[in-house]
C-alpha cells in the first residue's frame, strides 16, 4: 500500500521509505543532465541545444537550480534518431 504523507511525499506503508514525489510520478521521472546525455551519447552541452530546438523536454529546479530531463523524453528521442526520422517531425 501507498501512503502520501504531509510533504506530497509517496511512501510505502511496508517499511515507510520515500517511493517518489507526486510531481515526478505525474509528469515521469527525471534524470540529470549527465544521465541524460550518457543514454543519447552526447554531450551535456548537445543535450541542451536540442531542448532549446524542442526535441526533449528539460526542467530547471528553482532553488538549486539544476537542469533534469524527463526520462521518457530522452528515449522516445532516442528511438527516433535511431529510426532516422527527418528533423522536422522530431520536434513534434
Amino acid at each position: 500500500m501507498i501512503l502520501l504523507n504531509d510533504d506530497a511525499l509517496l511512501i510505502s506503508r511496508h517499511d515507510w521509505t520515500p517511493v517518489g514525489s507526486l510531481r515526478s510520478m505525474a509528469h515521469g521521472e527525471q534524470i540529470s543532465k549527465e544521465q541524460a546525455a550518457a543514454l543519447l551519447g552526447v554531450s551535456p552541452r548537445t543535450l541542451l541545444r536540442y531542448a532549446e530546438a524542442g526535441y526533449v523536454r528539460k526542467r530547471s529546479n528553482p532553488i538549486t537550480s539544476r537542469v533534469h530531463y524527463y526520462r521518457s523524453d530522452i528515449l522516445r528521442f532516442k528511438r527516433l534518431r535511431e529510426r532516422d526520422v527527418p528533423t522536422e517531425q522530431l520536434a513534434s
